[in-house]
C-alpha cells in the first residue's frame, strides 16, 4: 500500500509506512522499508531511482517514521515505499503512489472549525453550524456561569479572552467574527414555553445576550481593520434588538445593549474617520451603517427620556452631535461626476 501521511510543515513531510504484509509463497523477509519521493507531475509513478531529497532512499527499520527535508512550499509531492531485505535490495518491487501531498503548514484546528461551521451555516445545516462554532467561541471568549435574569445582565454574562484573541492570527480572527454572526443568528428559536408570558423573558435575555456577540465581534472586527466586517456586525445587532425596542416599556437591560453596541459603533467611526482622506469624508460608511448609528441613537434618546433620565440624556445627545454630523454629512462628489 502507499505510505501513509504523519504530519507536514511547508518544507518538510513526515511519512511511515503500514505493517508489511507477507505474499503467500514468498520466502523473503524484508529487514527495512525506504521511501522514494518526487515532485507531482514528472514522470507516471514513484520509482526507487527518486532519491533526490533528503531522507529518501534510505533504508529504516520497519515502524520508523521518515522525514523528507529540503521541499518548496505550496508544491505537490507523491510518495512510495519499497521493503529492503538485509543486504539492501528491494523485495517484491515498489508499492503504490501516493496521492499527491502539497507541502504547507496545516490550517489551525480552531480554524477548521471555523470554517465547517460557516459552510454548515451556507447548507442550512443550523444545528450543526453552531455546535461546529462553540470550539473557537469556547477558546476566544470568557463564558460566564448561567444565571437568572434578575441576578446579572445577560451582556456581563460573557467577555472576550483577550490573552487569547491577541494570539489569534487574523484569518482566525476574521472567521470568528462570521462564527459569532451565525451563533446569535435565531437567537430565541429554543424558546418556546406553553405559556407566553413564560416565553417572553428567555427570548429577551436570549436576544441580549445574542447581541453582546455581534459587539465583541465589531471589536474584533476593527482590530483586525476589517471596517465592513464591523459594519455588518452593527446592522445585525440593531436589528437583533429591533423587536425589543418595538415593545411599549423598555428595560434598562435594552438601554445597556444598546449603549454597548453604540460604543462599539463610536470604535468604527473613530477608525473610519482616521483612514480616510478628508476629501472622502464618510463615503466608507455603508448606507445600512448610517441608518443603523442613526436608529440606534434615537432608540437610547427615548428610553432615557422614557426611564426619566434627563441629566444622561444631555449628555449623551452632546457626545452625539458631532458623530451624527459625520454620519449625515453629504457625501463629497467625485471630480468629473458633476452634471451627470
Amino acid at each position: 500500500p502507499a505510505p501513509r501521511l504523519v504530519m507536514r510543515s511547508a518544507t518538510e513531510i513526515v511519512m511511515t509506512a503500514d505493517p508489511w504484509r507477507q505474499l503467500k509463497g514468498d520466502a523473503k523477509v524484508p529487514k527495512g522499508f525506504a521511501l522514494f519521493a518526487k515532485e507531482e507531475g514528472s514522470g507516471v509513478a514513484v520509482s526507487v531511482n527518486n532519491v533526490g531529497f533528503t531522507g529518501s532512499g534510505i533504508p529504516r527499520p520497519m515502524g520508523d517514521k521518515i522525514i523528507v527535508e529540503g521541499l518548496v512550499p505550496n508544491e505537490s509531492y507523491v510518495f512510495a515505499i519499497a521493503a529492503i531485505d538485509d543486504r539492501g535490495k528491494v523485495v517484491q518491487g515498489i508499492g503504490e503512489t501516493s496521492v499527491p501531498i502539497v507541502a504547507l503548514l496545516p490550517l489551525p484546528t480552531l480554524l477548521i472549525w471555523g470554517h465547517l461551521s460557516l459552510s454548515a451555516h451556507q447548507m442550512g445545516l443550523g444545528d450543526l453550524a453552531r455546535a461546529a462554532g462553540l470550539p473557537m467561541y469556547k477558546q476566544l471568549v470568557h463564558e460566564g456561569p448561567d444565571r437568572q435574569l434578575w441576578e446579572q445582565s445577560p451582556l456581563n454574562k460573557d467577555f472576550l479572552n483577550m490573552d487569547a484573541v491577541q494570539r489569534a492570527p487574523a484569518p482566525v480572527l476574521r472567521v470568528f467574527v462570521l462564527v459569532l454572526s451565525i451563533l446569535a443568528d435565531k437567537a430565541d428559536e429554543n424558546t418556546e414555553s406553553a405559556d407566553p408570558f413564560l416565553t417572553m423573558l428567555p427570548k429577551h435575555k436570549a436576544r441580549l445576550h445574542a447581541s453582546k456577540k455581534l459587539v465583541m465581534g465589531m471589536y474584533i472586527a476593527v482590530g483586525i481593520d476589517d471596517h465592513s466586517l464591523a459594519c455588518r456586525s452593527a446592522v445585525q445587532v440593531y436589528n437583533l434588538l429591533l423587536p425589543l425596542l418595538r415593545k411599549k416599556m423598555q428595560h434598562e437591560f435594552l438601554l445597556d445593549a444598546l449603549l454597548v453596541a453604540r460604543q462599539a459603533l463610536r470604535v468604527l467611526l473613530k477608525a473610519v474617520r482616521n483612514n480616510e482622506a478628508p476629501a472622502h469624508g464618510n463615503s466608507a460608511l455603508d448606507p445600512e451603517v448610517r441608518r443603523t448609528v442613526c436608529c440606534i441613537s434615537r432608540a437610547v434618546s427615548g428610553i432615557l427620556e422614557q426611564l426619566r433620565m434627563p441629566d444622561l440624556l444631555v449628555r449623551f445627545l452632546e457626545d452625539e452631535l458631532d458623530e451624527l454630523a459625520f454620519v449625515l454629512a453629504r457625501v463629497p462628489v467625485e471630480e468629473g461626476e458633476e452634471g451627470e
